[in-house]
């Protein structure tokens, strides 16, 4: 017989001195007692782990005849010659450890579990448990699910009953709740013409859940002492008859037992087991449970169920009075919705979208207060839809919801992932190496401030990461001038650490990743590489454990980009441009991308003189540059002179391209920011990503290179950022095909700012009519009737955002959209 197999097996003795109440010391000392009078076993290792020998004779099928093994498999050796066969016996403990599979079993309920098998295996009935919690946490099904374990440890489990009575259905009739509970002679009251059991007779051998055992009088109360002390009972009527019952009892309430109970009834319930609320409970137990009923819902109508992700989302957040039980009723009812909507248009699948829910349910994607703690801990990841199929067996939920602070497997697949995506799409090498560098730079900030705001925060940290690789990476990281005098050095250690730890713990375990650029960042960041070289060296004596050249430069890329944030030197970017908001329009855009404030712009007025711009770039050029120089972006040749202009009359570096465009800028300013960017390097990178992508002519919207796919990415992800339910990549295609059919009417050119202005305030728009709070626009029909043209023309556009996301624009909205479009061009473009 083989017990391995990574079945838990035993109890240490920490586990059990937490649990009794007493130090460690004590409790082993106990333990050593119970293993002389030879009521438990104990098996060597580390931990040492201790059974209860009754249970483990009763698998094995004989007696055991000593007390200490040297590990689990040594126990074989008393079962050799016996008929139980090792398949059936490992089968039974596999069924053993699987009983209690429930949502939590492994999180927010391990612990009350626990309990409940200690409580089910206790000799010779077990013990009787109060659960308590309130309505909806799923008190019965975790009742029952004691019931099913204890079938597993009982040689007669074909005989013992589950029995179920609420006290709650009698408790106007106490006398008739205690009849039908202990059963009743004939004459007991009125109305009892023959002897009758109840259901405490039924319960024999098995266990009784008595549900809102509070409901129970005292007289029902004290009725029960008898035979949870002495395994007997009186039916009513009787006097001097008794009759025994071997019976677990398991009781609950929803009320605080403390008040509700009699104390005298308290002290015979040993094990008190509270079950969480579904607020108490973490974000992907609550969206296992959301999958599971989903799942639930599509087998009963046997058909495929088409989920939103929003509709996911506000399942997650809304506040669930009723618990689990409410969660499963408003989930069937919006499936019930759904399917009518199936059956009523003949759709090819049940699909649940955001219009379907509920007010109370929707409105939770607003003013919630946890979703900014959803937000920052959760990335919500996958297609736009969930799908659930009737025919398969398990649904695996924790592909959706990923737990931000989980920094291993999930982090470098999402890597890849956006590496292949991107890649298929056609996007150059360098732009797909942008984006995944800012991953890379979220993924570095996110651990630089996981442990550093509050004292508990810090206990965390010190209770998961070793001193020893903290000392470490420190020791490394001041041997060199790059680092050694940086102001944040400390977060960054700690970052560092956390991530080392995780990789530790990752390879251990055989999850080796591949980096999809590995040779060119070997070259490009050849000094990050040999400090991340140096320190997985040092981590792989310490710990024995040998690092992939993968790790090292995912380590040298963190090391690379995290150094971004704590160098303040940066080359600066002075975009002048001719017209009146030109240049502040593409700094604006670039700004609000990259989330900084770093590009500048001049403006430069057709009634403007040349001598007032050139002295105006000369005092901006003294206050940004910062040490690296300054690149100008601007649009003709002719203000290429003023590089050499500021740079006399400065004594700065500086550099001028033209011809530019609003990616141009995007990219420039970005590149700017990085930490072994020179001025030279920058000027010859931008004239190059010119030559090959964007050619002499400024790239609009509507074209489909790479530009303005690398445009595109960046302004999803910062709708994505603003948008609080809505999915920002759907959005935003959806918006784009609609503002392309306004162009296309009126022959417009589409400028970067209108795009960004349009895209921003129409997908907070569909937020805003999803949730019923659309913009109040004051005379917002004087404001339609002065361009009936362009207003028809819009709300004719915006159908397909409406059949899209199942909403209804009001006219206040459009007033708000025609607004955006009379603001970029002059009114006669919009007459037939």
């Amino acid at each position: 017989m083989n017990f391995n197999n990574g079945i838990r097996f035993g109890f240490d003795a920490e586990y059990i001195a937490t649990e009794v109440g007493i130090n460690r010391s004590n409790a082993s000392k106990e333990l050593n007692q119970l293993i002389k009078e030879s009521i438990i076993i104990k098996i060597k290792g580390k931990p040492v782990q201790y059974l209860y020998k009754e249970s483990i004779e009763s698998i094995l099928g004989k007696k055991l005849n000593k007390g200490i093994f040297d590990n689990i498999n040594s126990i074989n050796e008393y079962s050799e010659n016996d008929s139980i066969k090792d398949e059936y016996i490992l089968e039974s403990i596999k069924k053993e450890n699987n009983i209690f599979n429930l949502v939590g079993c492994d999180g927010s309920l391990r612990s009350q579990i626990e309990q409940a098998k200690a409580a089910v295996i206790y000799p010779p009935k077990g013990l009787s448990t109060l659960i308590i919690g309130p309505t909806g946490v799923g008190k019965s099904i975790f009742a029952e699910y004691m019931y099913k374990y204890s079938l597993t440890i009982k040689e007669d489990s074909d005989n013992a009953p589950f029995i179920i009575f609420n006290c709650a259905d009698y408790s106007d009739n106490q006398q008739l709740l205690l009849a039908q509970l202990f059963g009743y002679v004939k004459g007991a009251f009125t109305g009892a013409d023959k002897d009758k059991y109840g259901i405490v007779h039924e319960a024999n051998n098995g266990v009784l859940f008595l549900d809102e055992v509070h409901r129970l009088s005292a007289e029902g109360q004290e009725m029960l002492f008898l035979l949870m002390d002495k395994g007997i009972y009186r039916r009513l009527g009787e006097a001097n008859k008794v009759h025994e019952c071997r019976v677990m009892i398991i009781a609950a309430t929803t009320e605080d037992p403390e008040t509700a109970m009699l104390e005298t009834f308290l002290r015979r319930i040993p094990v008190t087991i509270k079950i969480p609320s579904l607020e108490e409970r973490g974000f992907q137990e609550r969206m296992k449970l959301i999958c599971y009923f989903f799942k639930e819902e599509s087998v009963r109508i046997g058909v495929k169920l088409k989920v939103s992700k929003e509709v996911i989302k506000a399942f997650i957040l809304y506040k669930c009075k009723g618990n689990i039980g409410q969660l499963k009723s408003d989930i069937q009812l919006i499936c019930a919705r759904a399917f009518l909507d199936y059956m009523t248009y003949k759709r090819e699948c049940v699909y649940v979208r955001l219009s379907l829910l509920p007010n109370n349910i929707r409105e939770s994607l607003y003013g919630n207060n946890r979703k900014e703690e959803f937000v920052q801990n959760f990335s919500f990841i996958g297609k736009d839809d969930i799908i659930f199929l009737p025919e398969e067996k398990d649904f695996e939920s924790e592909n959706l919801l990923i737990e931000n602070k989980k920094y291993d497997l999930d982090f470098y697949g999402m890597i890849k992932e956006t590496w292949n995506k991107l890649q298929q799409e056609g996007i150059k090498e360098s732009q797909i190496r942008s984006v995944i560098d800012g991953d890379i730079q979220k993924y570095s900030y996110n651990l630089m401030n996981t442990f550093i705001y509050n004292s508990s925060n810090q206990t965390a940290y010190n209770n998961i990461v070793n001193d020893s690789i903290a000392t470490t990476v420190k020791y490394i990281l001041q041997k060199h001038d790059k680092w050694s005098k940086r102001e944040g050095l400390d977060k960054l250690i700690k970052a560092i650490a956390l991530h080392i730890q995780n990789l530790i713990e990752r390879i251990k375990i055989g999850n080796i990743v591949k980096h999809p650029n590995k040779d060119e960042i070997m070259k490009e960041r050849a000094y990050e590489y040999n400090i991340a070289k140096e320190i997985l060296s040092n981590m792989s004596l310490m710990y024995g454990v040998e690092f992939p050249e993968d790790e090292a430069i995912f380590l040298a890329t963190f090391l690379y980009l995290s150094y971004v944030g704590l160098n303040e030197e940066s080359i600066a970017i002075l975009v002048i441009m001719h017209g009146e908001s030109t240049a502040s329009s593409m700094v604006n855009v670039a700004n609000t991308l990259l989330d900084c404030n770093h590009a500048v712009a001049i403006n430069m007025g057709l009634e403007d003189r040349v001598q007032d711009i050139l002295v105006q770039a000369v005092e901006i050029a003294n206050k940004i540059d910062k040490g690296k120089g300054i690149l100008i972006l601007t649009d003709m040749g002719s203000i290429l002179t003023f590089a050499k202009v500021i740079r006399d009359a400065t004594g700065k570096e500086v550099k001028a391209i033209d011809m530019v465009s609003t990616p141009i800028v995007i990219e420039a300013t970005r590149k700017a920011l990085t930490p072994e960017m020179t001025l030279e390097k920058l000027y010859f990178n931008i004239i190059e990503s010119i030559k090959k992508h964007y050619g002499d002519m400024e790239v609009t919207y509507a074209e489909k290179d790479n530009g303005g796919r690398y445009f595109d990415r960046l302004l999803i992800d910062n709708i994505s950022k603003t948008l609080t339910f809505l999915n920002g990549e759907k959005a935003y295609f959806i918006l784009k095909e609609v503002i392309n059919r306004i162009s296309e009417h009126y022959s417009l050119v589409i400028q970067d700012e209108l795009l960004v202005k349009f895209i921003f305030h129409c997908s907070c728009m569909i937020e805003r009519v999803i949730i019923k709070e659309s913009l109040v626009y004051k005379s917002y029909e004087e404001r339609i009737s002065r361009n009936k043209e362009l207003y028809l023309v819009i709300k004719e556009s915006f159908k397909l955002v409406e059949e899209t996301f199942d909403i209804i624009i009001s006219d206040m909205e459009y007033a708000n959209i025609l607004d955006i479009f009379e603001s970029q061009y002059d009114t006669d473009k919009f007459k037939s």
